[in-house]
């Protein structure tokens, strides 16, 4: 994977790829970024139904883990979606996977994105749009049982038999349902 040196020590880009990036790649920007702190190293990706994502990782002078900051979008007002300091790269690999893999984007309004998940990052007042989604072949359908009423005096009766009656303390048995 080159490096692609895009500002004056700045930043150290690295070669864009077509999908997340593994544990591997994510060790091989930590190595640079511990031989190189007093640079942030970029690695960018793009996937085909998903927009491009930029990993910076830095590990300045005096911090004992890298920092890893996840943006969508290359451009200088990207949005940060998450920030995480840690040296794991399989920590970050999931982060990643969690954040990138699942979410379904559309266009919206105003040329903002709209997210599966967490919602994306779109413009100031833009709405995002309803995107429907066939179900993935790798992904089970779980039918779920429906919704159960909330009961308030199911509760106090639960709660009756977990407390003193004197004292209305917790008994020792709902001492030990909570533990």
């Amino acid at each position: 994977m080159p490096l692609d040196d895009n500002s004056s020590g700045a930043s150290l880009r690295l070669g864009k790829l077509n999908n997340n990036p593994s544990t591997t790649e994510l060790d091989y920007a930590l190595a640079q970024a511990k031989k190189n702190t007093s640079a942030t190293i970029e690695l960018p990706w793009k996937s085909q139904s998903s927009p491009t994502f930029v990993l910076k990782v830095s590990c300045f002078n005096g911090e004992d883990d890298a920092n890893w900051v996840l943006y969508q979008g290359e451009t200088a007002d990207a949005a940060v979606l998450w920030s995480f300091d840690s040296d794991d790269t399989t920590l970050i690999e999931s982060l990643i996977s969690a954040e990138c893999s699942d979410r379904v984007f559309s266009s919206a309004p105003g040329g903002a994105t709209a997210g599966g998940a967490n919602g994306g990052a779109g413009q100031a007042g833009a709405q995002p749009q309803a995107v429907s989604r066939a179900p993935s072949p790798m992904v089970p359908t779980v039918n779920l049982p429906p919704p159960v009423e909330f009961d308030p005096a199911l509760v106090e009766e639960v709660e009756r038999g977990l407390k003193n009656p004197d004292s209305g303390f917790v008994t020792r048995a709902g001492f030990f349902y909570f533990m």
